[in-house]
């Protein structure tokens, strides 16, 4: 953990974390439903109210990245029809729904959003585009799955995008920097998310019942 030391060093978290959270709340940009004219095409009756998780369809796949992707799925369908019965595709929107669940599984779903958008291009890129959207989120549902290092670099990435005057240039190398402390942990964070649900999938499924 030594070298994480210097980036991490004089981070104020709760500060920080707090005014990425009021800073997603005000955004006005589009929720990420990227498939917005494909899914407009359901029928009102179609539209699910929550994300239907069956157990025992979980316990049936092998790997922790099919596991993964059978939740996520679940709660991406919920998320997407909310946003088109309501027509309202905004952020502010889009997290209301996601309180709608457990806690437990929204944090968890919002660590694979921010997985999606750093493989597009990065720290920086996530941040130019999103402003930080879901990232309290995502560093809560990490720390939640013992993954305290994926947390940490969050935190560090939250700390060094909230100073407005850093120059561009000092902005990318850091975020170079992040990205490579990044890097190389999917196969760590699939496996302890996948360890997760199964610890959270039968509460999820109950309050569907």
């Amino acid at each position: 953990m030594s070298y994480l030391k210097p980036l991490l060093f004089s981070l104020i978290a709760t500060t920080v974390l707090s005014a990425c959270q009021v800073e997603s709340q005000k955004s006005v940009m589009k929720s990420p439903l990227r498939d917005r004219m494909a899914t407009q095409a359901k029928k009102s009756s179609e539209l699910v109210d929550y994300p239907h998780i069956k157990p025992h369809s979980f316990y049936q796949l092998r790997t922790p990245q099919q596991q993964n992707k059978y939740i996520f799925d679940k709660v991406e369908v919920y998320l997407q029809d909310q946003l088109i019965r309501s027509q309202d595709f905004s952020h502010g929107f889009y997290l209301q729904q996601l309180k709608k669940l457990p806690p437990s599984l929204a944090r968890s779903f919002a660590t694979n959003y921010l997985e999606k958008e750093l493989k597009i291009d990065g720290f920086e890129g996530y941040f130019r585009r999103c402003k930080g959207f879901l990232l309290a989120q995502a560093i809560q549902g990490y720390q939640a799955m013992g993954l305290k290092t994926q947390g940490q670099i969050l935190q560090a990435a939250a700390h060094i995008f909230a100073k407005p005057k850093t120059p561009l240039a000092k902005l990318k190398q850091n975020a170079r920097k992040l990205d490579q402390l990044w890097a190389g942990r999917e196969d760590q964070i699939q496996v302890s998310r996948a360890a997760y649900f199964g610890q959270e999938i039968q509460n999820w499924a109950l309050i569907q019942m």
